[in-house]
């Protein structure tokens, strides 16, 4: 007889999850670890792969998340009928998120076939509101900005919608690649420095069309703090190829780029280009992008090197480089852990005062247990001091998503940061936390 112990895991099989962190939880895969290491995995799996990861944690709470870092107080669920319409609450979430579930009922209880049945049967739907543009709109100046849950549920809609419209897209950092970097409709990332909107043509716009944003990369507050006559309207990212069905069919000529974008082009483009010397960021940006192998991911700790790879890492596939919004101590190392499991071809990069020395019960210190354990190759770039030739970089690169070396393997890579300082002149202080020049 199973146990409803087997009937929570197979609601979450069902949902898409495949393994647990943590304390054991039926027929799910165990990553067993502490608690604090389960939810930065389960964190770093739904931000990086898509969907939630899972931790059960002690005293029987499951940590949903797909925010590194996210918290949550735990709501109670006492039945499995509960637990199914809790999981289709959290599927329904687009932007990443973190949900804490605590579990009231006897996991060890019988449960019987058609009581599972009806527990995933009971989930209810929730219906959402498609607005449709009137065509009279047709001639109104708009652009859109989207966030994260544009490529995590559909990552080519937005461009549809955008080509369709001749509408200039603005993404936040979470969204990057949700249009190639040298799409005429790509407009530039926002929400990593103080003034990126201040240029980014909002007082030029009649309207907005917002999809998938995480007010912890840009807040529709924001937006409205630039322009106050602006119209915002919100769109569900599976809501927007019902957008424009009124429109007339006709060529929409893209609105010409804002200041933003060519404020960064004139600062980054000459960093791209330098071959000599230690390889500056930029340039170590654009040859990550260029040794990643199909389905391939870097990701990277908020810091400076995650704000250089955030700013100019040149996207071509939505959801390739991923940089958490706030300090998380481990993001990035975890996330290559996660994606070592997936199989995908991972490069983590850790600002120069990362290290795997000292005290082996550190947070970073058990995860590299963790994938030595898991017989993971893990391979993390830490950009710091020194004078990395940028040929030299290209072959690390193409050495680290081939990894196949168990465990965590740090290269250190000499980069010239020096376009950190141009950045902050031009656009202001990074985001809190990320670094300390302002």
């Amino acid at each position: 007889m199973a146990r409803l112990i087997d009937g929570v895991a197979a609601l979450l099989r069902r949902a898409g999850t495949e393994r647990v962190y943590g304390r054991a939880l039926g027929s799910l895969d165990r990553i067993e670890v502490d608690d604090e290491t389960a939810a930065l995995l389960a964190d770093a799996e739904g931000r990086t792969l898509g969907g939630v990861g899972v931790a059960r944690l002690t005293g029987d709470v499951l940590h949903l998340s797909s925010q590194p870092g996210g918290t949550a107080t735990p709501v109670g669920v006492d039945s499995l009928d509960e637990l199914a319409a809790a999981l289709a609450a959290v599927a329904a979430v687009e932007v990443p998120t973190t949900v804490a579930l605590h579990l009231r009922f006897d996991l060890d209880a019988e449960l019987s076939a058609q009581a599972l049945l009806d527990a995933a049967e009971s989930a209810p739907s929730s219906p959402k509101v498609a607005p449709v543009l009137s065509a009279d709109l047709a001639s109104m100046r708009i652009a859109m900005v989207v966030g994260p849950g544009a490529i995590r549920v559909d990552p080519g809609a937005v461009g549809s919608t955008a080509r369709r419209g001749g509408f200039g897209v603005l993404n936040s950092f979470g969204a990057k690649g949700v249009l190639r970097w040298d799409s005429p409709l790509h407009h530039g990332t926002v929400g990593l420095q103080r003034d990126d909107l201040d240029h980014c043509g909002l007082d030029g716009l009649d309207m907005v069309l917002t999809c998938g944003l995480d007010p912890l990369e840009v807040a529709v507050g924001d937006l409205r703090a630039r322009n106050r006559a602006l119209l915002v309207q919100d769109v569900a990212p599976d809501a927007t190829g019902d957008l424009l069905d009124h429109w007339p069919r006709t060529h929409r000529e893209p609105a010409p780029r804002p200041p933003l974008y060519d404020r960064i082009a004139d600062i980054v483009t000459p960093h791209y280009e330098r071959d000599r010397g230690a390889v500056t960021g930029p340039r170590a940006a654009l040859q990550l992008a260029g040794a990643a192998p199909d389905g391939a991911v870097v990701v990277a700790d908020a810091g400076h090197a995650g704000f250089v790879l955030a700013r100019t890492f040149p996207t071509g596939v939505a959801g390739s480089i991923v940089v958490p919004p706030v300090p998380t101590e481990g993001f990035a190392l975890a996330a290559a852990i996660v994606c070592g499991l997936a199989g995908r071809p991972c490069i983590g990069v850790v600002d120069g005062g990362f290290g795997l020395d000292g005290d082996p019960e550190s947070l970073p210190n058990r995860l590299a247990a963790c994938a030595q354990r898991l017989g993971v190759a893990v391979s993390l770039q830490r950009w710091g001091g020194g004078s990395t030739d940028p040929a030299d970089h290209v072959e690390r690169c193409r050495a680290g998503f081939a990894a196949t070396h168990l465990g965590v393997t740090v290269d250190d890579v000499g980069v010239d940061l020096g376009v950190l300082d141009e950045l902050v002149d031009s656009l202001g202080p990074i985001r809190d936390g990320w670094s300390t020049r302002s």
